[in-house]
């Protein structure tokens, strides 16, 4: 992957740390020339920091047997 725009595609396997060793050090690169994606980048690592670390709900009881009825009406293929 050697095209500036297809380093485009990758900031959000950036944030995920998901990008193969040699992917990852293009990008790195690249973001060092391109405000865009670092910026880009940094929102995504926030959102994904903000996900890991928020706490879950428990659905309301009533809603999760509406919602498991609903499923079980639906035609499996």
């Amino acid at each position: 992957m050697n095209d500036h725009a297809d380093l485009h595609t990758l900031t959000a396997a950036y944030a995920l740390d998901a990008l193969p060793e040699g992917e990852l050090l293009m990008f790195e690169r690249h973001l060092a020339v391109c405000p865009e994606c670092r910026e880009e980048g940094e929102d995504l690592t926030a959102a994904v920091v903000e996900l890991a670390t928020s706490h879950l709900l428990q659905a309301p009881a009533a809603m999760r047997s509406r919602v498991l009825e609903l499923l079980a009406s639906i035609p499996q293929s």
